[in-house]
């Protein structure tokens, strides 16, 4: 009999109520056990006999007489290995594409997602993942404590803008040690952010603002943080972010970044399937035409608006790195109004996988732009600022330090891809900066609800001697 197995019966047979001198009915034979750390064996055999325990109880009570059970710990073994045989079909895999072991900032978790409803929960907190690599980055980027951080964030219009905040109170990590809000002429949900402020006891000052900001103004606020300073990127707009993210860095060499996803953006993936099929039989204005039907958060006609000095040089040929967005019109009139001779379209991929219809699209709507304006399309994930730094910085010295091309970005993307030219342009001069600005946005179809929080920390470092320029990295906290 194994002592283990014994122990664990007992302790099973007790917390659902069974009589405890009942467990001495049940024995177990065979000897060794399956090779873990942990005692599976053990653990399975007493599985099976806290069940036959109970089979044992019914019995007895329509016989009157005592009744006992021998569990083979070599049998336990095998049913707790597989105790399934398909017959025309196959077993789907053991393991979850994100179940396994994760590194966090200050120990290890397991995350154990092979039930649906187990995935389920994890995606509630940490969001949707294609892999674990992606799973990976965004638990070693949770929260952090926020003691000695000034925080600069905005009054936004979407659900998230104040979902944001609630997500930071409720994970119990401080308050900022101080807090600055941009407030833009469309006052979006200032009301209730106000008062999620006030009723956390979080203080902050209000400093009104437009879409765009120029570097001074940028400047002027970031000499006011009298700690380190996070970058709230939730509801800020992308020309805030480029020019905030790159300013605090060529200023004081670190900045962090907050960012909180959405619990769904528009359109639905299911919507866009329609579009999708429209690009797969090469129907390029009907796509456009579906994807314009679908796309309702934001309307044309956009302005192409340039963010910072603009330092071309006419007499060279210039790339445009254009962070692709669905609203295939942003990238489209700003390629008319500044046209280029290469366009390198960088599309989305969005968390869930390259599979999905959301990503498809992009990809379509890249491909569209490279055959109509010559260029390359690259896949960068949506969420991963540090895969579109580092292809920024290739694109820079692959077309402008090698071949003198000038260098231009578009900021039509993502807004983790608007973080990653923030770094780019701290540490090496980009010719231009574009901003397509629709003419208004709809609320009520942009985004919807809250996702998971990220908090990233982003170091201005010199690289080796033998390249050229300076570059970043992510580095932990200490």
């Amino acid at each position: 009999m194994s002592a283990m197995s014994n122990a664990l019966t007992r302790t099973a047979w007790n917390a659902i109520g069974g009589n405890e001198n009942a467990v001495d009915a049940v024995s177990f034979v065979g000897a060794g056990g399956l090779p873990s750390t942990y005692p599976v064996t053990d653990f399975a055999s007493a599985a099976i006999a806290t069940a036959a325990l109970s089979i044992l109880e019914l019995l007895g009570k329509r016989s009157g007489r005592p009744l006992s059970a021998t569990v083979d710990r070599r049998l336990s073994s095998f049913w707790f290995g597989s105790s399934i045989r398909p017959v025309g079909w196959r077993l789907p895999p053991p393991w979850d594409p994100i179940a396994g072991d994760y590194r966090t900032r200050d120990g290890w978790i397991r995350l154990h997602t092979n039930a649906l409803h187990h995935r389920a929960a994890a995606e509630r907190v940490l969001g949707t993942h294609a892999d674990k690599d992606a799973m990976a980055r965004t638990i070693e980027e949770t929260p952090t404590d926020w003691g000695g951080k000034h925080v600069i964030a905005g009054f936004g219009f979407e659900i998230r803008s104040l979902g944001a905040w609630k997500n930071l109170v409720e994970a119990g990590q401080g308050t900022p040690r101080a807090l600055t809000m941009l407030q833009y002429p469309d006052v979006g949900l200032l009301a209730q952010i106000d008062e999620f402020l006030h009723s956390a006891s979080i203080p902050f000052n209000t400093v009104k603002t437009t879409s765009v900001m120029t570097s001074s103004e940028a400047q002027q606020l970031i000499a006011k943080c009298d700690g380190q300073m996070v970058v709230d990127t939730t509801s800020l707009t992308k020309p805030l972010i480029y020019m905030l993210v790159s300013q605090a860095l060529s200023i004081r060499n670190e900045v962090w970044v907050l960012h909180t996803c959405a619990a769904e953006y528009y359109p639905p993936e299911s919507d866009l399937a329609a579009a999708v099929e429209l690009f797969e039989r090469k129907e390029f204005p009907a796509a456009f035409k579906k994807l314009d039907e679908l796309i309702a958060g934001e309307k044309g006609p956009y302005t192409s608006v340039p963010i910072g000095v603009q330092r071309q040089d006419p007499s060279q040929p210039s790339l445009m790195a254009a962070f692709v967005s669905l609203k295939h019109d942003r990238v489209v009139r700003l390629l008319e109004e500044a046209p280029v001779e290469v366009v390198a379209a960088i599309s989305p991929v969005h968390s869930a996988g390259p599979d999905t219809n959301r990503s498809k699209a992009a990809r379509y709507m890249a491909e569209y732009l490279v055959q109509r304006y010559t260029g390359e399309v690259y896949g960068v994930p949506s969420l991963a600022h540090d895969e579109a730094y580092e292809l920024l910085v290739k694109l820079h010295r692959q077309y402008c330090l090698s071949d003198g091309y000038n260098f231009e970005i578009a900021l039509t993307g993502t807004k983790m891809h608007t973080v990653a030219a923030g770094m780019f342009a701290s540490i090496a001069t980009p010719s231009s900066v574009y901003y397509s600005k629709p003419t208004r946005f709809d609320p009520e179809r942009f985004t919807k609800g809250t996702g998971v929080t990220r908090l990233l920390h982003l170091k201005r470092i010199e690289l080796v001697p033998s390249l050229p320029e300076q570059t970043l990295k992510e580095a932990s906290p200490n």
